[in-house]
């Protein structure tokens, strides 16, 4: 028994139909959302705000658009934009935890290269008599500026680890105190 072309229409049109509503109906993807939410948050704990700020944004905006369509009802494209979010925020933990661990090396490599600096600068001292006078002007800018290369060095040794970017602030600092010193012992800068 063949069907008639306006039977088959009909058919075609009832599950359309169907698809159609079953899109709609379908429901909200708390899923999706809490799992797009806790990457975000993981990124954001690994220090992604501070060394993949571009990765979280777009994850955050992603989050933000999912949330819109939400409120439109529109659960299948939500879905998919909280799934395209959780990429997003994991990408953005993977790139912060790959920066932090290279600025971490770098800091440790620095803190090294700056403690032999400050030994030279610090042994060339006890040799110069102005330096070494109790009275003098120079000996209590010598005495104040070793309190503070000291207190940096102690400083960003700490922080290399936790907070690499913090313990680099305290290196530029000190690398400051150091080249004054270099420049007034006449010492060649260090590499």
């Amino acid at each position: 028994m063949s069907q008639s072309p306006s039977r088959l229409a009909g058919v075609a049109f009832l599950a359309w139909t169907i698809v159609v509503t079953a899109a709609r109906c379908s429901p909200p993807p708390y899923a999706e959302k809490e799992a797009a939410e806790a990457s975000v948050r993981r990124a954001v704990a690994t220090g992604a705000e501070t060394y993949a700020p571009e990765e979280l944004g777009a994850a955050t905006d992603a989050l933000k658009a999912a949330q819109n369509l939400i409120s439109a009802k529109r659960y299948g494209p939500a879905r998919d934009i909280y799934i395209l979010a959780k990429v997003l925020a994991e990408t953005a933990t993977q790139n912060a935890e790959t920066k932090k661990a290279a600025l971490q090396a770098q800091v440790e490599r620095d803190v090294v290269s700056m403690e032999q600096r400050w030994l030279r600068i610090e042994r060339r001292v006890r040799n110069r008599t102005a330096v070494a006078s109790a009275s003098s002007p120079e000996r209590r800018e010598w005495q104040e500026d070793a309190e503070r290369a000291v207190l940096a060095l102690r400083s960003a040794r700490s922080l290399a680890h936790d907070d690499p970017t913090e313990a680099n602030v305290n290196l530029t600092m000190l690398d400051n105190v150091l080249v004054k010193w270099e420049r007034k012992l006449q010492l060649p800068r260090a590499p």
